[in-house]
This record gives C-alpha cells, sequence and structure tokens, in this order.
C-alpha cells in the first residue's frame, strides 16, 4: 500500500460464511477513486467503465483505502483521512451511515476490514500502531482490541483465507482465529525489507503477496510454514507499484498500480498485459464481484475438525474431517449437503496426486457424514512428500473448497 494514499481502491467480499443478508447481482470491478473519493465501476471481462457507482465524497467519504461487503448485507468503505468507516448499500451505492464514528477506540488511519467469525467488524489501525481493532456487528460500538500489534511485523494488511482464519502482517504473515484472536501460526516468512501489503489465495492454497515500498514485485508461498519468494520482479509489464494482487476468475494474477491493473501469469509470473488503464494517481485493492459473490446460493465457510500440521506418513490413512460453517463457526453441516472429494494436487507444483478412499469407505468420493462432521478416509498410497490440497464441493454451493494436509 502506498501510504501517500493517493490512490484507488477496489471492494472485497467478507468471508463469512453462509446465509449472509442477501445483496443485489451487481456485475464488474468496482474501484474507488481516491482523489476525488468516489467508486468507479469496470467491466470485469474487458476492463471498460461502466459508470460511477458512488459519488464524490458520499456521506463525507474521504481517501477510501479498502472496502468489504458484510453479513448485513452492505458495502463497509474505510474512510483513512476521518478515522471512520463508512457503510453503503451494495446494490446501488446509496449511503446509509457512519458506522464507525471518527476516533472511536482510538482509530487512526484505517486501513483492511474483515469480520470475525459472530459478524463484528475487524478494522486495522494504521497510524497509531493500535493492531486490529474490534466494533459490535449491529451498532459499530467499541468492543476492545482484538488482535495486539507486532512492531516486528506492521499492521498493514488482513484478509480471510478461504481456510477461514485471518491473514496478517506484513514481513511475515500470520493466522489467527478469527474467533478468539489468538495467534495460529506464521503462514509464510518474506525476507522483505518491504513490507507485503496485500494477499491473494489461488485455488490450489498457494498465497501471493504484493509488495512495495521501493521495489515493486509480487511474492508466493504455496504451502504452511515456507518462506514467499519472487515471481514478479520490479517493472515487470510496466510494473511500478504493488498495492494489491487478486487471482482472477480466470485464473491470471491482477496487480494493482499507479496506473490501473496489470495481468500477469500466477505459475510463471509473464506479464499478459494491462488490463485496466486509470488517469488517477492509483489502485489500491481489487477484487471480481462475480468471483466472490452469490445472491441466491449458500456459501460456507469450511472448518477443519482434523490436525491440519500434522505431517502423516506416506501410505497410510488420512481420515479428513470437516464441518461446513455459517458467520458465526456454528456447525451448518447436514445429510442433505452432501460433500463430493474432486481431487488432490501437490501445493508446490498444482501436480494432481491420486485421490482414492481407503477400503471403499467414500463411495464415488462422497464424503461420509457421521454424527455431525464430514469425513473422506484419503489412502496416502503413492503420495511422496509434500503439502497437498484435497478439493471438494459442498451441493448446492458454487464456491469450490478445499483443505490442505501434509505427507512425510
Amino acid at each position: 500500500m502506498a501510504l501517500a494514499v493517493t490512490a484507488a481502491v477496489v471492494i472485497t467480499i467478507s468471508n463469512v460464511g453462509a446465509r449472509s443478508r442477501p445483496v443485489a447481482a451487481l456485475s464488474g470491478l468496482l474501484v474507488a477513486n481516491d482523489n476525488d473519493s468516489s467508486v468507479l465501476r469496470y467491466d470485469e471481462s474487458t476492463g471498460a467503465f461502466i459508470d460511477v457507482f458512488i459519488t464524490p465524497g458520499s456521506g463525507g467519504l474521504d481517501t477510501p483505502i479498502q472496502m468489504i461487503v458484510g453479513p448485513d448485507g452492505r458495502l463497509y468503505v474505510s474512510s483513512y483521512s476521518t478515522n471512520e468507516v463508512k457503510r453503503y448499500d451494495a446494490s446501488t451505492g446509496a449511503f446509509v451511515d457512519t458506522f464507525v464514528t471518527a476516533g472511536s477506540g482510538g482509530l487512526q488511519g484505517p486501513l483492511g476490514l474483515a469480520f470475525d467469525t459472530a459478524g463484528n467488524l475487524l478494522v486495522n489501525s494504521y497510524n497509531n500502531a493500535g493492531g486490529i481493532l474490534r466494533y459490535d456487528r449491529s451498532t459499530g460500538a467499541f468492543l476492545g482490541q482484538f488482535i495486539q500489534n507486532d512492531p516486528s511485523n506492521g499492521t498493514y494488511s488482513i484478509d480471510v483465507g478461504p481456510d477461514g482464519y485471518l491473514y496478517y502482517g506484513t514481513i511475515h504473515i500470520d493466522r489467527y482465529d478469527r474467533t478468539t484472536g489468538a495467534l495460529v501460526d506464521t503462514f509464510g516468512t518474506w525476507s522483505g525489507p518491504e513490507p507485503i501489503l496485500g494477499v491473494a489465495f489461488g485455488p490450489d492454497s498457494t498465497v501471493y503477496g504484493a509488495v512495495d515500498h521501493g521495489h515493486p514485485r509480487i511474492v508466493s508461498a504455496a504451502s504452511l510454514g515456507s518462506v514467499f519468494t519472487e515471481l514478479v520482479p520490479s517493472g515487470t509489464g510496466g510494473l511500478g507499484v504493488a498495492n494489491d494482487v487478486r487471482v482472477g476468475p480466470d485464473g491470471l494474477l491482477y496487480v494493482a498500480d499507479n496506473f490501473g491493473v496489470i495481468r500477469f501469469d500466477r505459475h510463471t509470473g509473464a506479464f499478459i498485459d494491462r488490463f485496466i488503464s486509470l488517469s488517477l494517481n492509483g489502485a489500491e485493492n481489487l477484487i471480481f464481484l462475480s468471483q466472490t459473490q452469490s445472491p441466491t446460493a449458500d456459501t460456507y465457510v469450511v472448518c477443519p475438525q482434523f490436525d491440519q500440521t500434522k505431517s502423516y506418513k506416506a501410505g497410510s490413512t488420512i481420515p479428513i474431517k470437516l464441518h461446513l460453517c455459517d458467520a458465526a463457526g456454528n456447525n451448518r453441516s447436514s445429510a442433505s449437503v452432501p460433500l463430493t472429494a474432486t481431487g488432490v494436487v501437490l501445493v508446490s507444483t498444482n501436480a494432481a496426486g491420486p485421490l482414492e478412499d481407503s477400503g471403499n469407505a467414500n463411495p464415488d468420493n462422497q464424503f461420509r457424514f457421521d454424527g455431525g462432521t464430514y469425513v473422506f478416509n484419503l489412502s496416502l498410497k503413492g503420495f511422496s512428500q509434500g503439502t497437498y490440497a484435497l478439493t471438494f464441493t459442498a451441493a448446492g454451493d458454487p464456491v469450490p473448497h478445499n483443505v490442505q494436509f501434509k505427507v512425510r
């Protein structure tokens, strides 16, 4: 993130689980114009400008940094220069209210936004190194500090991963429990010294980071405990600033820079094209609405019920157990929502691995439903050492899911 904050920002959709308030379908890419504090809409397939979604300064918005659609279906916007969080109608862009009032709880320079498992708002307070602050989901009242600032790590990016954890940090990316705020582990480290400003999650569980502060590049880490390595060097395709990165619906990397959005191959880092050219001074964050929002179908957060940090012996059987959870972390698993395993991939190379149940425990690759828990007895015959991802689908859910495991 360019902390001079003369930029544009694009909204993110909260990964808070199933049965959130329906949001009218939106098409395209929403970009917040930092120069006049408006939000513009672009076609997500062509990059062509569509319209102005939020008028300049609506509701007192000044220097928008990040947006997210909450469990109430409204658009939350961090207003950096006023130390507030605004809410807007996610269908029309109309101003609703100031959800977090100026400086509440010591908020200074709000950057990232996310939600805990109860739907309370989490805000990254940057200017006073306040860490992650939490606000009541209904009233916006300050509830206290959720995560303390780590002086060695900074307080730049927060995002919810496909595993339901809160990813937080800069020089290293830590994962936190979104119910308790407790540190779970460090997903990956980066030699720096430039911070990782934004993260993206690939379909194979690879995590991508946008690095800036004088030497912009894109880095990636393939599995838990690994080191982020350079994927897209500075200057590739005209990359002069790297404020954020996302994996698009076409599987390419989309990077926000000072002149718009650039696309790269997520496997090789090769330059594809400049997708959007902007006349403003920069783009901060970006996301595709079609990729993250389904207004009619239920989606879920996956809650693993086995030790993902344990390494299982090749040739053995691993009982992969999980729940489908809602926004509050409640178990919404049901025999009426069957799960189907679709594949296994080696995270580091995306190479396919063998998908075979043990002892015909899961015919037709269907998870067994046992006492409120989904179970797949995966045979590790033919596996080599590494971190793998088992991919699967849930009936009625358009979003594919995955869960990682380790083999020794």
